[in-house]
């Protein structure tokens, strides 16, 4: 049986003896509020009873006036709140808290009131507010030497770190607090760090430790059976396999979860792991399944008071209802998404709705306001991008770090071992390994420094143009995209083949991006890809229209960057061409593509079985764009390009010398 506070105990031999802590006789209110506190205390007790009877305790200590005894009130009645989830109502009695423990000079209960309102900010998603209410309390618990509070904080400032990005920064304050409650057996608060730390390191892609550090706070928590604390440890570990893409473990570990939620845990706990069965279902594309569970997970949000829980669960709905085309449904629930997501802290959340409302917009053929979102999504990408860029460098950053400040923490406990163990049998051999010690610590740092400069400069450099071609490629995907949608939407045939071929010019370099975008680039382009590319997405754009077969035969040719550009673009014309002019008198359309190198020389063949064609007539009158552009593009590529009719087909012959860097 725990000690009952020293207000109480006073109250108590008061009530015995007829008076209250004034020295008055004891009233009925002094014994009812003892009935109330001792309710409002009992962990058995259902939360709302527990609730109300902190209220009736308050409000007899109020009238009373009684100062501690209404700190304590307050203190609970906060923190019931908070495990009920009413964040809103939690708030204002929390300030509450902290002006009354001000006047009292009750260090302690001040910092709960700022730990309680960082706790209800990171709810609200006010991470900066919440780091800095955590920090307040922090010191306090500081000066009053309350380490396990303390850590406590760390541990949450860790969390709130975590959510905008700064991750060097979780990581330190988490990894330092899990030193501290290990060597002080503080195992409850021992398996928040690890959680903690299991989930910076999960969003960084060190996906092994991360399953490492939340196996360790389930062992931590089945100790202790803590019920809450196991469901949370089983959504964890399910969230690493779901990224590994290890479905089937990943839905095991939810349902354990989801399980122990139903009895034990609140709504909004019940409806995260809800979300993340059904983007478990729609990876494993069970849209049944996850449109049910999806649903579920809505049903349990609310709007008002969990914006950013309510747009994820609707988001993913809207994304179910769009695969399978139920294209009203996720149209009235996008725009619902588009109304509430009107803060700059929901700019991700902006992004994803523009974009799903792009797509239902283009399947409902309303091609005006399709383009509409187009852009906005575009505009949106470009205010991420800063941000993004940040949060990336950062996560770089403590990849490397994470490793180093456990090195250093390891490094440090043995160091204490050897100096204490070199203390005891020689005081001066130990003052002169201690120089040699820093005077080589300090070449070493000197040589560490140089080459963590190299690597940061290395990494940012790679970091910057991974950035740079997942935005061109972007950029590229939306131009050709609203190409399209404009070749779609114009009736005028003429100005729909030239949206079409301006596609295609543009395709053909997105092509030989991605080429660049998916491997390791040392260089060197592989032709006989490149040209597969171009050839099949004309190919798929031209048959559309028209019975046609193309090949290419096998061939290891390579070309540098320039070369490559100009013999794409004008494989993409001469193609066009093909495609658009070459009829022949029976049977599909036939292309052969060969590729060959001689003493340096390239020499590329494409062989149709169309009509015959005047080709020098048409190469000296240059008609058309396509004919100047090939003859622009030839010049600059130093190629020769004849047109022979054989055997009841024609054929185009390209030739030109590949330069000495490849």
């Amino acid at each position: 049986m725990s000690r009952l506070p020293a207000y109480l105990l006073l109250m108590a031999v008061n009530a015995t003896i007829g008076c209250n802590p004034s020295g008055e006789k004891t009233t009925r209110e002094d014994n009812s509020y003892l009935s109330y506190i001792t309710i409002a205390k009992n962990e058995k007790e259902k939360l709302p009873i527990r609730y109300k009877a902190a209220g009736d305790a308050s409000a007899i200590a109020t009238k009373g006036r009684y100062l501690k005894p209404k700190i304590e009130c307050k203190r609970l009645t906060g923190m019931l709140l908070l495990r009920m989830d009413s964040f809103n109502r939690a708030l204002p009695e929390c300030r509450e808290l902290g002006n009354l423990a001000v006047r009292s000079g009750d260090k302690e209960s001040e910092g709960i009131a700022y730990n309680n309102i960082a706790l209800i900010k990171s709810e609200l998603s006010e991470y900066d507010s919440a780091i800095f209410f955590y920090q307040k309390a922090g010191a306090l618990f500081l000066g009053i030497r309350d380490s396990i509070r303390y850590f406590q904080s760390k541990i949450n400032a860790g969390i709130a770190y975590k959510n905008i990005g700064d991750f060097e920064k979780a990581f330190s304050n988490s990894i330092e607090a899990a030193r501290i409650m290990k060597n002080m057996h503080a195992n409850d608060e021992l398996g928040s760090a690890y959680t903690t730390l299991g989930n910076i390191l999960k969003d960084i892609q060190r996906t092994q430790d991360a399953l490492s550090y939340h196996e360790d706070a389930l062992r931590i928590r089945q100790q202790l059976a803590d019920t809450i604390g196991i469901a949370g440890s089983y959504n964890n570990i399910g969230n690493v396999y779901k990224m590994n893409l290890q479905y089937a473990k990943a839905l095991e570990y939810f349902f354990r979860s989801l399980e122990l939620k139903k009895v034990h845990g609140t709504s909004r706990s019940r409806a995260t792991t809800l979300d993340n069965i059904a983007e478990t279902m729609f990876a494993m594309e069970d849209f049944d399944k996850a449109s049910l569970y999806a649903s579920q997970a809505l049903s349990l949000r609310d709007s008002e008071k969990d914006k950013d829980g309510w747009m994820t669960s609707s988001g993913r709905l809207v994304s179910l209802f769009t695969v399978r085309h139920q294209y009203d449904s996720a149209l009235r629930l996008s725009l619902q998404i588009e109304k509430i997501a009107n803060a700059p802290i929901y700019l991700r959340h902006q992004l994803n709705n523009a974009l799903l409302l792009q797509e239902i917009y283009k399947q409902l053929n309303k091609q005006e306001a399709a383009l509409t979102y187009a852009r906005k999504a575009l505009e949106l990408k470009d205010s991420l991008f800063s941000r993004e860029m940040a949060k990336e460098i950062t996560k770089l950053n403590i990849q490397y770090k994470t490793d180093d400040q456990q090195r250093q923490i390891a490094t440090a406990e043995k160091d204490n071992l050897l100096k204490s163990e070199r203390i005891r049998r020689q005081l001066y051999f130990i003052l002169l390994l201690g120089a040699l010690l820093l005077l080589l610590l300090y070449i070493i740092h000197l040589l560490r420094t140089s080459n963590i400069q190299r690597k940061k400069a290395k990494e940012k450099t790679e970091l910057l143009m991974s950035e740079l071609n997942h935005r061109v490629k972007n950029n590229i995907q939306l131009i050709t995209g609203i190409l399209s949608l404009q070749s779609n939407e114009t009736s005028y045939p003429a100005v729909s083949v030239a949206l079409t071929a301006a596609r295609n010019r543009i395709q053909s370099i997105g092509i030989l991006h991605k080429l660049f975008y998916q491997q390791e680039y040392a260089g060197k382009v592989v032709l006989e890809k490149f040209i597969a590319d171009i050839a099949q997405n004309i190919h798929y754009t031209a048959s559309k229209h028209a019975d046609s077969r193309f090949s290419i035969n096998p061939s290891d040719v390579k070309l540098d960057t320039d070369q490559a550009v100009l013999t794409g673009l004008i494989l993409n014309e001469v193609l066009t061409n093909i495609y658009k002019y070459a009829k022949p008198p029976a049977g599909p359309l036939k292309i052969v593509i060969a590729i060959l190198e001689n003493n340096k020389l390239v020499e590329l063949t494409l062989a149709d079985n169309g009509i015959e064609w005047n080709a020098d007539r048409e190469v000296k009158e240059q008609r058309g764009f396509g004919m100047q552009l090939i003859n622009l593009l030839a010049s600059q590529l130093k190629a020769t390009i004849t047109y022979k009719r054989k055997d009841m087909g024609n054929i185009c012959f390209i030739c030109f010398a590949k330069t000495n860097s490849v």
